[in-house]
C-alpha cells in the first residue's frame, strides 16, 4: 500500500515534466534532465542542514509579524529557491546542450519538481498521523504546478542573463517608418510558423537574406530560429560569398541546408555552354524544386521584394504554389487586412516574401540601424572586370573571353553567380555611402543580373518553380 501512496507522490511532477520536456522543439539530452531532477531532489538534503542554522537566528532576534514573514518568505521560499538556482547555474549552465534561452525553462522545472517530488513524499507519506492521498492530491493541484512556474521564471531568468549579451537585438533603436516595417515583417514570419507544418528559409547569403535572418532572430527571440536555411548552390557564387555564408550560420548556430543539382553540375553546366535560360533553369529552379520536394516544405520563406522587378510586384506575401511548384499569377489569393491564407492541398506549398513592403533602399538603411552583417563585395574597391555591352561582369567568372578588361573602383548591387552578375561603378566603400546611393537610385538592383533579361524572363521563370 505504501507503494500507491509514494506514486502518488512522485507521480505529478514526473508528468509535469515530462510534459514539459515534450514541449521543447529542441529537446535537451533525457540524461541531463534526469539529472537535473535528481539534483533537485538533492537539495532537500542541503535545505535541511540550512534550516536549523536560519531557525536559530530568526527566534533569536525576531518577533511577532517580522518572524512571520521571515518564517514564509525567508527561511522556507527563499532556501528552497536559491539551492534549484544553484543546480542550474552550477550543473546545467556548464553543459555544452544548454545553447538556447529555452533550455534555461526545461532545466529550471526539472529541477524545480525534483525539489517538489522528494517535498511531497514528505508531506503524503509522514505529514499526517497516517499516508493521506487526499493530501497527494491536493498538492498535486496546488503546490506541485507553484514549484513549476518557479521553475519556468527562475530558468528563463538565468537563461536571459546568459544569452542577453549574444542576442541582444531587441535594445537596438530603429527610426518609426522602419519599425513598422520590421514589425510586418516579424508578424509575417510568426504566422508561417504558426501555419505550417514544415517551413523553411531561403538564404541566398545576400543583403536581403541578411535582413531576413536578423528578422528571424527578433521574431523568436529568445528562442533560436525555429525552421531550417537553404541555400541553393549553383557552384557558381563568389569565394566571398561562400565564406560569409559558413562563419555567419556557425556564429549563430542555424541548421542549414545546401543543395545542389549535382547532375547539371557534372555536365558541366555554364552559361557560356548552355545558355542562361537553361543553365539557371538546371542550376537554380529544378535545384530548388528538388529541395523542397525532398524535404517536403510546404512553405519557403524568401528575400523578394515588390520593387525588384515587375513579375515581384504582382505577388502577394503568401504566394501559392501548385504541386509542381509553378506559379499562376491569375491564381493568388486576396490578402485584405493582412490576412494570410495558409490552406493547402498535400503537395501545395506557399512561398512567402516578408520583405514584400520593403525597398532597396529601406533594406540598406535597416543594415545600417541594425549593424547587420553583409558580404564585403557590397562595398566599393578596385576590381578587374570584363565589359559585356551594359554589363561589368567579374574577371573571374569564366564566362567571357578576358576581353574589354578594366579595373575600376566598383561593387555589387546585388548578387548571384558570377557569371551572370555584374558590377557598377561606385565608391561607396562604406555603409554610409551604399545607403547614399540607395536613397537615390531610380533603377531596380536587378538590371546588373542578366538571367533577368532576354527570353526567359522573371516571370517565365517563377512560371517555372523560380523564386
Amino acid at each position: 500500500m505504501y507503494f500507491l501512496y509514494l506514486l502518488a507522490a512522485i507521480l505529478p511532477a514526473v508528468v509535469l515534466v515530462l510534459y514539459a520536456y515534450k514541449q521543447d522543439q529542441f529537446p535537451e539530452p533525457p540524461r541531463i534532465v534526469f539529472k537535473t531532477f535528481l539534483f533537485g531532489c538533492g537539495t532537500v538534503l542541503a535545505i535541511n542542514l540550512i534550516i536549523p542554522v536560519v531557525d536559530d537566528y530568526s527566534k533569536e532576534y525576531l518577533r511577532g509579524e517580522t518572524y512571520l514573514y521571515f518564517d514564509s518568505f525567508i527561511r522556507a521560499a527563499f532556501v528552497e529557491e536559491f539551492f534549484k538556482a544553484c543546480v542550474i547555474i552550477f550543473y546545467c549552465t556548464r553543459k555544452t546542450a544548454f545553447d538556447e534561452p529555452m533550455d534555461g525553462v526545461i532545466y529550471g522545472i526539472a529541477a524545480s519538481l525534483g525539489f517538489a517530488a522528494y517535498e511531497n513524499i514528505d508531506y503524503v507519506l509522514y505529514a499526517d498521523s497516517a499516508p493521506s492521498f487526499d493530501i497527494a492530491l491536493l498538492r498535486a493541484f496546488t503546490a506541485i504546478p507553484l514549484h513549476a512556474l518557479c521553475g519556468v521564471i527562475m530558468g528563463f531568468l538565468i537563461s536571459q542573463s546568459m544569452f542577453e549579451k549574444k542576442y541582444n537585438y531587441s535594445k537596438m533603436s530603429l527610426s518609426k517608418y522602419l519599425q513598422e516595417l520590421e514589425n510586418e515583417s516579424i508578424y509575417i514570419l510568426r504566422e508561417v510558423v504558426a501555419e505550417f507544418f514544415n517551413p523553411v528559409m531561403l538564404y541566398s547569403v545576400g543583403k536581403d537574406s541578411s535582413v531576413m535572418l536578423r528578422l528571424a532572430q527578433k521574431a523568436f527571440y529568445p528562442s533560436k530560429i525555429p525552421f531550417p536555411l537553404l541555400h541553393v548552390d549553383t557552384g557558381y557564387k563568389f569565394k566571398e560569398m561562400y565564406e560569409f555564408r559558413d562563419e555567419l550560420v556557425s556564429k549563430i548556430g542555424a541548421n542549414l541546408i545546401i543543395h545542389r543539382n549535382e547532375k547539371a553540375i557534372e555536365k558541366g553546366m555554364h552559361p557560356a555552354k548552355f545558355g542562361v535560360a537553361k543553365c539557371c533553369g538546371a542550376l537554380k529552379t529544378q535545384a530548388l524544386l528538388d529541395a523542397l520536394s525532398i524535404n517536403k516544405f510546404d512553405a519557403a520563406i524568401g528575400g523578394a521584394r515588390r520593387d525588384e522587378e515587375k513579375s515581384r510586384a504582382k505577388e502577394r506575401v503568401f504566394s501559392f504554389r501548385d504541386k509542381f511548384g509553378q506559379w499562376n499569377p491569375k491564381a493568388q489569393r486576396p490578402e485584405l487586412w493582412n490576412n494570410y491564407n495558409p490552406i493547402i492541398n498535400e503537395g501545395e506549398s506557399v512561398r512567402v516574401f516578408p520583405l514584400s513592403s520593403w525597398t532597396e533602399s529601406d533594406i540598406w538603411n535597416y543594415i545600417k540601424e541594425e549593424k547587420i552583417e553583409i558580404v564585403p563585395l557590397y562595398f566599393a574597391k578596385k576590381r578587374k572586370l570584363v565589359r559585356e555591352g551594359k554589363n561589368l561582369i567579374p574577371l573571374e567568372s569564366n564566362r567571357q573571353q578576358k576581353k574589354n578588361i578594366e579595373e575600376v573602383s566598383s561593387r555589387f548591387r546585388s548578387l548571384g553567380c558570377m557569371p551572370c552578375t555584374g558590377a557598377v561603378v561606385s565608391d561607396a566603400d562604406n555603409i554610409e555611402g551604399i545607403v547614399k546611393e540607395a536613397n537615390s537610385a531610380i533603377r531596380s538592383e536587378r538590371e546588373t543580373r542578366i538571367i533577368d533579361h532576354g527570353s526567359n524572363s522573371m516571370e517565365d521563370k517563377k512560371k517555372e518553380g523560380y523564386f
